[in-house]
């Protein structure tokens, strides 16, 4: 087991997403003052690149599984709220709107097949996992029932697993239905930590069957320490 840090600027770096190829790792950074989309090499000794996207705050997503596009979480202009949005890497085309409501719209990810985009919205009135064709983003269905945030596909893109708010770890089956689809009701799979702004602190294997989840009780600071002064003094010398 070996640990090798990738980034090493004293500035913010968070939201990694790894590339298709597996050689390079996207991440949202705030180094040159607003946060905005990063990529760095494995094991390259360069700088991260930036990746033009949008002006304002830019908060990465995901990527498209063919590596050519970037969805994205920005808040532009006079608007406090983020909207989703998606560009091209190769800077070639300006960015698309995915999603623009009254409320927070963000962590949209796109299914292993390329096939369809899942995003966390507010417009109902609580965060909630929507679904929806990509590249044509309609018809919109709405994934999760009570609540939802963040969210990881299955690798036959047959099954979107997400937090509920509380952390409960749902899954939904996506059943085609000649051109229709169909979802199955929510099932749960385990409990987790509350959703957490910073991130869903669990990942999953392609498969389904395992994840990866940080301790979050553990994670968190003590309350107090104690500091014992003149501690020689409390050894028994014989």
């Amino acid at each position: 087991n070996f640990r090798s840090r990738l980034t090493t600027d004293p500035a913010t770096d968070m939201y990694p997403v790894w590339a298709p190829d597996g050689r390079s790792v996207y991440f949202t950074s705030d180094r040159d003052g607003d946060f905005g989309v990063y990529r760095q090499e494995i094991g390259g000794a360069g700088q991260a690149e930036p990746i033009e996207v949008g002006e304002g705050t830019s908060m990465l997503c995901d990527v498209s599984p063919d590596g050519l596009t970037i969805a994205y979480a920005a808040i532009a202009g006079s608007s406090s709220n983020m909207d989703l949005w998606t560009v091209d890497i190769s800077g070639e085309t300006e960015p698309r709107s995915l999603r623009q409501t009254a409320a927070n719209d963000g962590a949209a990810q796109f299914s292993p097949d390329g096939q369809w985009v899942a995003y966390w919205s507010e417009e109902s009135g609580t965060g909630q996992v929507y679904l929806a064709p990509w590249p044509e983003l309609t018809p919109i269905h709405q994934v999760s029932t009570t609540s939802g945030g963040w969210m990881f596909w299955r690798g036959d893109s047959k099954a979107l697993i997400y937090q509920e708010g509380n952390g409960t770890v749902m899954a939904v089956d996506l059943i085609e239905d000649g051109d229709r689809l169909r979802l199955g009701a929510p099932v749960k799979l385990f409990d987790h930590a509350p959703i957490k702004v910073e991130g869903p602190w669990l990942d999953m294997t392609a498969d389904g069957q395992r994840f990866l989840a940080v301790n979050s009780a553990a994670a968190d600071p003590p309350p107090y320490c104690d500091v014992i002064l003149n501690w020689p003094g409390m050894i028994d010398r014989p």
